[in-house]
């Protein structure tokens, strides 16, 4: 075909072709006169059918507030660096330092009005006022330190000052330190940490009840000490009493509060008493005369630390397990078995209860403790407080004195099903 054959289109292309490549155009294939570009089709999307796709805006994260926890000190530019913010704190702060060879970089004053230090070796002590005698304090270090020989761990051990002795003195006071533990205070609305507890004081006393030797200027304690401690409460209670005139219905509710404790405390006497003969034949170890969560510390390893031991005794372990008990109806504001027997499961797997025991804790229960101890703080100001809320109050004490009064007879008849 010759090129005067050829079509428009092909020679507009063989032009294009031929031309030299400086003035090639942008396009090589331009579309024809009055047409128009085609959509692809494969990619092209209908707009109805378009899904908008909206990214979610981040918002800008704020970081969170460090929890304050109780090993948490005060920073150094905050405590002045020769502790002179009054003297009597200076003083304490070189007393301390001189018995133990340290230097306090850091102090905080705690609730239970203990001392936390931290040192410049990075380590943190607590510093507690003390009433023991000096020969208590001397005994009592020796059987904790007995205990922690034999893997009883469980306890925190007293410094040695630098003369040797486990306690300074400053002004006339005694004052020990042990090492700061980490965990939190238990709370006893937990059956868990009850157990933890219960647990603790049932190994402290398994690894003493054989060792009375090394703990021989630690005061014995007995059960008829509680009757006597209860019974000096409920005259006080009384005496404060006849010092108030009451209106007809408030002296109603009182003399029913006086007959529900007359009758408790009576029932106890006699069961200690009927109990008395057997106490020969009981093995004795380190107890506490009062149980609090203070005295305690859970442990992140899950179990209960101890940590005071201002008022331990020689004695039977089923006093500190009643107060264990008692203390825990009373935060709760109830009295179930189903608070008690899993304490109860949780100490006897460490150590198990005699029918000795069983009688004692179930006599230190029939006590009227809680309605002496909510009552007498209550009445005590009562010139400033009217009758009806008087009456309310002991109302609602009584309620709570009836619940323990039928809780007795079902503990009484569950916890032999659970002793040995």
């Amino acid at each position: 075909m010759r090129q005067d054959d050829w079509t428009l289109w092909l020679k507009e292309l063989w032009n294009e072709l031929t031309k030299p490549p400086a003035l090639l155009d942008s396009q090589p294939f331009p579309n024809r006169p009055n047409s128009k570009p085609r959509p692809n089709t494969a990619l092209a999307v209908r707009p109805s059918k378009q899904k908008a796709r909206f990214k979610p805006i981040k918002k800008k994260s704020i970081p969170r507030p460090k929890k304050a926890t109780s090993r948490s000190f005060e920073k150094k530019s905050e405590i002045t660096p020769t502790f002179t913010v009054t003297s009597s704190q200076a003083s304490l702060y070189d007393a301390i330092s001189a018995a133990y060879a340290i230097t306090i970089i850091a102090a905080k004053e705690q609730q239970d009005g203990s001392l936390l230090i931290e040192t410049d070796q990075e380590r943190q002590y607590v510093i507690t006022q003390t009433l023991l005698s000096i020969s208590q304090l001397r005994a009592l270090d020796l059987q904790l330190n007995s205990l922690w020989s034999k893997g009883y761990r469980y306890l925190s051990l007293w410094l040695t000052t630098t003369s040797k002795q486990p306690f300074f003195i400053y002004k006339e006071k005694k004052y020990t330190a042990r090492d700061w533990v980490d965990g939190e205070r238990p709370r006893f609305r937990s059956t868990r940490q009850i157990g933890l507890c219960a647990r603790t004081l049932a190994r402290l006393y398994a690894q003493t009840m054989h060792d009375r030797a090394n703990a021989v200027a630690i005061t014995p304690y007995s059960p008829h000490q509680i009757i006597h401690t209860c019974e000096k409460r409920i005259e006080t209670l009384y005496a404060k009493w006849d010092k108030t005139d009451y209106s007809l219905t408030t002296q109603s509710l009182l003399q029913t509060v006086k007959e529900h404790i007359a009758h408790d405390f009576e029932k106890a006497k006699e069961i200690i008493h009927r109990e008395k003969e057997h106490r020969e034949m009981h093995q004795e170890g380190l107890m506490f005369s009062t149980i609090h969560p203070a005295r305690f510390r859970i442990h992140p390893r899950g179990y209960a630390h101890l940590l005071t031991y201002e008022d331990i005794h020689f004695g039977i372990r089923a006093i500190d397990l009643a107060l264990l008990l008692h203390h825990t109806m009373v935060i709760h504001e109830t009295w179930t078995t189903s608070l008690t027997l899993p304490t109860l499961i949780a100490y006897q797997r460490i150590a198990p209860l005699s029918q000795f025991d069983t009688q004692i804790v179930s006599a230190l229960l029939q006590l009227p403790l809680g309605l002496v101890d909510i009552l007498l703080p209550v009445l005590a100001e009562t010139a400033s407080r009217q009758d009806a809320r008087i009456d309310t109050f002991v109302q609602q004490a009584l309620l709570l004195d009836e619940e323990r009064r039928r809780f007795l007879p079902r503990f009484i008849d569950q916890f032999p099903a659970y002793s040995p």
